[in-house]
């Protein structure tokens, strides 16, 4: 049999070996001075980072050392004045002797820009310098008590001079240093504030005085001007570029070696700028970066550094935190750019890339030289190759010189007789598994058609419970999107307890192929979801199940089972107050009789507090069985104030364990409403107990706030009077969208397994029913008011 070969069309020839021998040889030379010089140059960058942290720890130490040394002083004064106001009595050694020694100090600590003393009344003595290096001066009040405040200038001589500002009604006790020494107890600073001038920055230490019996004698206080940290940082080299600055754990500047200011004009006063917000754009972009890295500035440890990426520039940035026994919490922050050091490893690395260049030329051209003579066999063997390929059986040309070659020349010689017949049959192959390969993706897009469609939810998993795919309809139902359901699988989806009560269904169903049944599903949004499965095993690791919602029908029965029961329990309760009722009739008639037949005050009082017990519990017995006995469509005139008083009685027990009052507050001349006595009742109560719900959850143990008040008021509406009852808690209230479906059957904000849903759907019913309306406010987290309003007797169609 004649076998025919398919010639294919030719195509681009592909790389020569003597070309791809060369460019092996390229490749290993590059790769070699690559690594080397890679790990000549990272070696370099980490020695400049070794560099660069050294000198960023050199500075945040000196910047720390200064700083604390700095805000040292304020608070040693403080001390020193504390222990020397602490051995004389301030009225023999006076307020001039006061001002004086303060005069004093402020000239000997130039860094210091106040210092004063604050009295318990009020006063205050300080004295200050008006900016770093500025003029002297002092300020009292009247007799060392809260009144006028009075500034002086201070001459060379320690002097005062004329009078520079005066302020009415000064009290030292309102200023934030002083009550934030009395705060602290102790010594302490204040925040960082702005001067009126809006020229500085300061801080005060602060620190209270007390007596032996406790009482406070003075605060003391001294200011220092933050710019001074500035001049220190300026002074100090971060290389030819980088820079400092400090930040308070809120981001705000503190001080910094840039130039740039540290505060900003706004509606007539001074404002401190955030870091991210510096007119420095280095200090904005590195603080920008440090919260896009750590996420907050305030979660900064002691100490943290790493090399940010700012720009297309790499910076050395260094964390310092700055911190003192009495509350200064700052970071130290210090950037230096990696190119400020990298300017003598790039010169090198151009010169060395020059070299490498020179270098491959070289290679290149002695390469093709020597594989030229080579490779030449085995050229003409692939030419005999491809036409062989072709179909066109050529003459295989033999190669005398080269052993392996000559080998490779006879087998395909060989190869190439058996090359016709394995091409006619390859193809036949081929093109049958084609044809069968577009049959089986046609079936399974017109199977995913029809699952993507389907309105049904279609699950399929795994053996190991993972969902690998699911339809558009099982999302819908459960409210997870398609990733969301595969990452969680079966387990995910139906929740721990449910899997502990049922665990068979999905082990049947890898048993048996087959199973169904009604599970509880958990959505997305955490409500619960009944569905009813059917599921088969396409496989033993492919299981598919068809789920159908059953919610609305499994709420059904649970409310069908309630109502029967409450039907019982009205029943049960109807009976036992009967049987109640009897033997209290013989014990109040026998107290009655007690009462009368003794002489004793003691033994007569114990017998009226029998009966009137007894009363108390035939009035609770009479509430309970008007509550039970069910009345439809027969309204009366009645008043609501009774109405409560009978209601409050059948829940006290209910809010005396929860610890919830009631307060009551009736208007005057509020008339009677055409109503269901026992309908409205059973609407109060169910009102009552919905508020005591909300304040358990806002409040579960005592809470002076656990209250319900009950207001009654008339209301005028559309021409006529109505009576207006409102129930309000300040629990722990609804959402709008939750308002919206109060009324609706089946809808509670609490779990479904404690409430059925359906007290305010059956109270909207009643209050309908008789004519009224009832309408809810509430707020989230503040509380809720629910508004019942019934039509009066002078109203033509309330009865």
């Amino acid at each position: 049999m004649k076998t025919q070969v398919r010639k294919r069309k030719r195509t681009m020839p592909g790389i020569r070996l003597q070309d791809a021998v060369v460019i092996a040889l390229v490749i290993l030379l590059i790769t070699s001075i690559g690594i080397a010089s890679t790990l000549w140059y990272w070696n370099g960058r980490r020695a400049v980072g070794e560099s660069a942290r050294r000198l960023q720890t050199e500075i945040g130490l000196r910047i720390e050392d200064h700083i604390r040394r700095f805000l040292a002083v304020p608070q040693e004064i403080n001390t020193a004045n504390a222990a020397a106001l602490g051995l004389v009595d301030l009225e023999q050694f006076g307020m001039d002797s006061l001002e004086s020694l303060l005069l004093s100090q402020i000239a000997i600590f130039d860094s210091v820009s106040s210092i004063y003393v604050g009295s318990p009344e009020g006063g205050l003595v300080d004295a200050g310098r008006e900016g770093t290096g500025g003029p002297l001066y002092v300020i009292e009040t009247e007799e060392f008590r809260r009144g006028a405040f009075n500034k002086y200038s201070v001459d060379s001589e320690g002097h005062r001079g004329e009078l520079l500002q005066t302020v009415p009604d000064f009290d030292a006790r309102t200023r934030p240093w002083f009550q934030a020494a009395l705060e602290a107890g102790t010594a302490t600073w204040s925040d960082i504030y702005v001067l009126f001038s809006g020229q500085d920055m300061a801080i005060a230490a602060s620190r209270p005085i007390y007596d032996s019996s406790g009482d406070l004698v003075f605060v003391l206080s001294s200011d220092i001007f933050l710019s001074q940290i500035d001049d220190f940082m300026r002074a100090l080299e971060y290389g030819t570029t980088g820079l400092g600055f400090i930040v308070d754990r809120a981001g705000y500047l503190v001080a910094s070696s840039d130039d740039a200011p540290h505060l900003v004009a706004s509606n007539g006063s001074f404002d401190r700028i955030l870091a991210t917000d510096s007119a420095s754009s280095l200090i904005s972009q590195t603080a920008q970066s440090l919260q896009e890295t750590l996420g907050r500035v305030d979660a900064t440890e002691q100490e943290w550094e790493d090399i940010l990426l700012i720009g297309r520039d790499r910076f050395f940035v260094q964390v310092h935190a700055i911190e003192d026994a009495y509350g200064i919490d700052w970071l130290s922050v210090i950037v230096i750019p990696e190119a400020d050091f990298l300017g003598s490893i790039i010169v090198s690395s151009r010169i060395t890339l020059v070299f490498l260049a020179i270098a491959l030329a070289i290679v290149i051209a002695a390469g093709i030289l020597f594989v030229k003579r080579i490779t030449r066999p085995l050229e003409n063997l692939t030419l005999a190759a491809q036409s062989m390929g072709e179909g066109e059986f050529v003459p295989i040309p033999h190669s005398r010189r080269i052993r392996e070659i000559r080998a490779l020349s006879n087998s395909f010689e060989e190869m190439g007789l058996k090359l016709g017949l394995s091409m006619a049959s390859l193809q036949n192959e081929v093109d049958e598994r084609t044809r069968a390969q577009q049959t089986l993706q046609e079936s399974e897009t017109r199977l995913r058609m029809v699952i993507e469609r389907s309105p049904v939810a279609i699950f399929v998993s795994n053996a190991a419970a993972q969902y690998v795919d699911v339809n558009p309809a099982a999302c819908k139902m459960t409210g997870y999107s398609r990733d969301e359901l595969l990452k969680i699988g079966i387990r995910g989806l139906i929740g721990e307890e449910e899997r502990e009560a049922d665990p068979s269904l999905f082990d049947h169903l890898k048993k048996t192929g087959v199973a169904s049944g009604e599970i509880r599903l958990r959505k997305r949004d955490g409500s619960e979801l009944w569905v009813i499965i059917e599921a088969v095993a396409l496989s033993p690791d492919r299981l598919v199940a068809f789920c159908a919602d059953i919610t609305r029908r499994r709420q059904t029965e649970d409310s069908l089972r309630h109502q029967q029961k409450m039907e019982s329990l009205g029943t049960m309760a109807s009976g036992v107050a009967h049987e109640i009722n009897n033997p209290l009739m013989g014990m109040m008639s026998y107290s009655e009789l007690l009462e009368a037949r003794m002489s004793d005050p003691d033994a007569k009082e114990y017998a009226r507090n029998i009966l009137r017990e007894g009363e108390r519990i035939a009035h609770i017995i009479r509430n309970l069985l008007s509550f039970a006995r069910e009345e439809k469509g027969s309204r009366h005139l009645a008043d609501i104030q009774g109405i409560i008083a009978d209601s409050l009685p059948l829940v006290h027990n209910a809010l005396l364990r929860s610890h919830v009052s009631v307060q009551e507050d009736y208007g005057n001349d509020v008339p009677e409403v055409a109503c269901s006595r026992q309908q409205i009742q059973q609407v109060i109560v169910n009102l009552l107990m919905n508020a005591r719900d909300a304040l358990d959850i806002k409040y579960p143990q005592y809470d002076e706030n656990k209250i319900i008040r009950i207001t009654v008021r008339a209301i005028e509406k559309d021409g006529a009077t109505w009576v207006r009852t409102s129930i309000v808690d300040h629990g722990m209230g609804m959402k709008n969208d939750q308002v919206a479906l109060a009324f609706d059957p089946f809808f509670t904000t609490r779990p479904r397994n404690e409430r059925t849903g359906l007290g305010l759907t059956i109270s909207f019913g009643i209050v309908r029913e008789n004519g009224g309306e009832i309408s809810i406010e509430s707020e989230e987290g503040e509380g809720t008011t629910v508004h019942v309003d019934l039509p009066t007797s002078s109203d033509p169609t309330a009865i």
